[in-house]
């Protein structure tokens, strides 16, 4: 029987010790690095099965070491934080990366133990060692397969909890599980949401419903559509002070709902893979009669290696299953404006960060 391989990035030399031991004691091949940059490099080279990583660290923190993770072709890999301080934002930014689950220091053998073969349980019972691409069925399949920590278990706990003992239930408490329960009911109608989209797309039935009439759209404002659209993506991150937007009067004949779609998960993208304090900019105006928008933000990408791999990405692509976007938005949103005419492009923000441009279409095509 193969041995799963599992790494272990841990600055602290006496935990990083214990862990790996505990877990050799375990029949598991460890490896450690005792910072994010030569953790990231050991990825690469040894290429493990689940990935054990601090946050804080020098050299390069965990949040980093993940982002990179993700953009690589061991996206799939499970990765667990290990942190001493639990924060709803860390664990959100966190989770928004793709990571797979949160081990809070001080933790104990079994509860290591439990992570640790949860995540690899997962991962074979879903399957990576395919070569062919992955359709909706299995896209599902994962969706389906994910028996912990998924949005609808935790509506499910939630729900039977606050029906089974509703009497010793703290109103701080019961307010929490509310605030939980929306935002992951939110996650599956929008992964709902993407998924009826894309099978639009598949089928060839969306294109009767890409335009709005010209007399339409120039009685329509679209600037607080899109005021709206971006600000309501900055409060679900508790960042609207970060987003600054630099408004021209702008236009367009692409249905609303597409508008909203595609400048949501650009905005989102953006947010999602920056820091909180760091300033997100967003820009619109016209250009030879077409509205542009532009999105440039401090995130992660750190070069035009990055920046390829943003532009090249493919829905359900074989190396980014295990991903809970599914590579779905900026996918859609660039298949949609290729229909329509429009185009989006992508570029290095330097010394880090991205610039997309968004052209929408002011003709029916």
């Amino acid at each position: 029987m193969e041995l799963s391989k599992i790494l272990v990035i841990e600055d602290e030399k006496v935990l990083r010790n214990n862990i790996c031991e505990i877990l050799e004691l375990s029949d598991f091949l460890v490896e450690s690095a005792a910072n994010g940059k030569d953790g990231l490099k050991k990825i690469y080279d040894w290429q493990p099965d689940l990935i054990l990583c601090d946050v804080m660290m020098p050299e390069m923190d965990g949040f980093e070491v993940l982002f990179n993770l993700r953009q690589s072709l061991n996206n799939h890999v499970p990765f667990i934080f290990l942190t001493a301080r639990v924060d709803r934002d860390d664990t959100r930014k966190g989770m928004n990366l793709g990571a797979d689950d949160y081990l809070t220091k001080p933790f104990s053998r079994v509860e290591l133990l439990n992570a640790v073969n949860s995540r690899l349980d997962l991962r074979k019972k879903i399957g990576f060692n395919h070569t062919s691409e992955i359709g909706i069925r299995n896209i599902l399949k994962v969706l389906s397969s994910q028996e912990t920590n998924t949005p609808l278990n935790g509506i499910i706990g939630f729900g039977e909890y606050l029906k089974n003992h509703p009497e010793d239930i703290e109103p701080e408490a019961i307010q929490q599980m509310g605030v939980y329960i929306k935002e992951a009911g939110e996650k599956i109608y929008r992964m709902s949401k993407k998924l009826s989209l894309y099978e639009s797309l598949v089928s060839n039935t969306i294109n009767k419903n890409l335009f709005t009439t010209p007399e339409d759209s120039l009685s329509f404002d679209f600037n607080d559509l899109l005021e709206k659209t971006i600000l309501k993506v900055a409060d679900d991150f508790n960042r609207t002070w970060d987003v600054h937007l630099l408004f021209e009067k702008v236009s367009s004949t692409l249905d609303r709902y597409f508008i909203q779609f595609i400048v949501s998960e650009i905005v989102d993208n953006a947010l999602r893979y920056s820091l909180k304090n760091h300033p997100v900019i967003v820009k619109a105006f016209m250009e030879s009669d077409e509205m542009v928008l532009t999105i440039t933000d401090e995130g992660y990408v750190s070069g035009d290696e990055h920046v390829q791999k943003i532009q090249t990405i493919k829905a359900f692509s074989k190396t980014n299953p295990y991903d809970e976007n599914l590579g779905l938005g900026i996918y859609l949103s660039s298949k949609i404006l290729e229909k329509v005419g429009g185009s989006i492009e992508f570029t290095h923000n330097f010394p880090k960060g991205l610039v997309v441009k968004i052209k929408f279409p002011n003709n029916k095509i």
